[in-house]
């Protein structure tokens, strides 16, 4: 029943709570549905990132950052392949466009990891 209602999206799960009254011989059941929310695609990307692939592009590094808030930024036509991702307060973050290729080397994962964490995003 629940699972034609919520077409996938949400799973459900029944329970069975039981009020004795005291002094009585009623007891009243009530049923509660408890819903799960599925992993969305913030969360996945999230959840990838850590995994630290070999294979993270850029894009998804940027729908990363803004999906924390962070706004990319450049110097203008000077600036090359250098990025800034800014978030108010927070320190911003500076990464170099890969090129020819479109895949994030490792060292810039682990900094982009430890921003994160410092930032409070990542524990």
């Amino acid at each position: 029943m629940w699972s034609s209602i919520n077409k996938g999206l949400l799973l459900a799960e029944l329970f069975f709570f039981c009020l004795n009254y005291l002094g009585s011989n009623y007891i009243l059941v009530t049923f509660a549905p408890k819903f799960q929310l599925q992993m969305g695609t913030k969360e996945k990307l999230r959840e990838r990132f850590l995994k630290m692939p070999s294979d993270f592009t850029f894009d998804e590094m940027q729908r990363l950052l803004e999906g924390y808030g962070y706004e990319k930024s450049n110097k203008g036509k000077t600036s090359g392949s250098r990025l800034i991702f800014k978030n108010g307060a927070k320190r911003p973050i500076m990464l170099h466009k890969p090129h020819p290729g479109n895949i994030v080397k490792e060292y810039a994962m682990k900094q982009v990891y430890d921003d994160l964490k410092e930032a409070g995003f990542i524990k």
